[in-house]
């Protein structure tokens, strides 16, 4: 598979799960979070998760190398800008959601794929207004 832009919007815990997956799986992510402690800590987070996986013999490249596919980045429309995927990882919250898609159809090329996270939310509530 080729490399892809990924980004993803959300340093949660999902959002570091996916950046994890989507980096070992050799594409290029980008993360953003509107919490600055939450993206202040995500590079950390990713590390701690991926040592994890190499203490395990899960990862097969050193984890330098993982993490220097993850940029993170403080404003939404510079995360999203050129991506293919984006996966928003946002709280599991009507009102937030909406406004993090609103954000992103501002920001996103036209023919990127966005996908949610969402767990107990059918998409027609945070995507029809």
């Amino acid at each position: 598979m080729a490399q892809m832009k990924i980004a993803i919007v959300g340093a949660g815990s999902i959002g570091i799960g996916w950046s994890v997956l989507f980096a070992c799986a050799r594409h290029h992510v980008s993360i953003y979070d509107p919490e600055s402690a939450q993206l202040e800590s995500a590079k950390n987070r990713i590390g701690e998760r991926l040592t994890l996986l190499k203490s395990h013999g899960l990862l097969d490249e050193d984890v330098d190398h993982v993490l220097d596919r993850i940029t993170v980045f403080d404003n939404l429309a510079s995360a999203v800008s050129e991506a293919t995927l984006i996966q928003e990882c946002g709280p599991e919250r009507v009102e937030i959601k909406r406004e993090i898609f609103r954000e992103i159809e501002r920001s996103a090329d036209v023919d990127a794929v966005i996908a949610s996270s969402s767990s107990a939310i059918k998409p027609t509530e945070f995507t029809n207004e």
